[in-house]
């Protein structure tokens, strides 16, 4: 996964790419003209209008001894491109991708892979167990805060409005700062919410904490796919995601069954 000290490396080197590549830039267009360019236009002139062009367009740089790519030049020693060519001049950049970089995640060992998938798996299952764990309990907790029990069911529909509004900012988020900070987070945020839930002392305290929770578990319910596209190349992928997508569709069937059972035997 896409790390803080991932984003910050990479920015360096895009940045140190960039000043080599301008540094290169100046020097080819502050270059003057070379001799060899000078003796030619001194042997062509003579020659004809067609003459002069044709001559001028076999000037070669110097720099091509030199291993660099063939530039052409006039006796003022700018370059001269084509006419059919419209780009600017492309300027070689040498990028070193042996498939051992550490950083990417795809290079990362299949154990390392496997493991990082089911922590991922989860924790996607726990977040989304909670949003539906506590509908069967409606009825013990509204006589407890004396309110009815369509009112209790507040407590539900907050929890899922507190997801869908905060996948509109945790995306952009792990984009810029990376996957781990806005897993580690929300998900400690998360479990704090959650305990002020359990403690609430009345329904207004109860909705508002069952509010942040859907809103700190935001985070992994919505930016789960992205991680495992860091992980895994497309035709992996369709391996992996079947299994994988039971997590979020198993937890919500699951956890009614279990909170009906811990309410008949414990406590809501």
């Amino acid at each position: 996964m896409q790390t803080l000290l991932q984003y910050r490396r990479e920015q360096r080197y895009a940045s140190l790419v960039q000043a080599r590549t301008d540094s290169l830039k100046r020097t080819l267009d502050l270059q003057p003209p070379s001799p060899l360019d000078d003796e030619k236009q001194n042997s062509d002139s003579d020659l004809d209008l067609t003459g002069r062009e044709h001559s001028s367009a076999q000037l070669i740089d110097v720099e091509q001894q030199r291993g660099s790519p063939l530039t052409l030049r006039d006796s003022h020693g700018a370059l001269i491109k084509p006419a059919h060519d419209k780009t600017e001049a492309k300027i070689p950049v040498k990028c070193d991708d042996d498939g051992k970089d550490q950083a990417d995640p795809h290079n990362w060992s299949r154990t390392k892979r496997t493991w990082t998938t089911v922590l991922l798996f989860c924790l996607v299952f726990s977040q989304g167990w909670v949003s539906a764990c506590d509908s069967n309990v409606t009825k013990p907790s509204a006589k407890e805060f004396h309110v009815s029990q369509t009112s209790e069911t507040l407590a539900t529909a907050l929890f899922l409005l507190g997801i869908s509004l905060g996948s509109l900012i945790v995306g952009p988020l792990s984009e810029e700062l990376g996957r781990n900070p806005v897993y580690i987070v929300p998900s400690f945020l998360y479990l704090c919410f959650l305990l002020g839930d359990a403690l609430s002392p009345n329904f207004g305290a109860q909705i508002a904490f069952r509010f942040l929770s859907g809103l700190a578990s935001s985070s992994t319910l919505s930016i789960y796919g992205g991680s495992l596209a860091d992980l895994y190349t497309t035709e992996e992928r369709n391996k992996v995601w079947p299994v994988f997508a039971l997590s979020p569709l198993l937890s919500p069937i699951l956890s009614p069954v279990a909170g009906g059972w811990i309410d008949g035997h414990i406590s809501w």
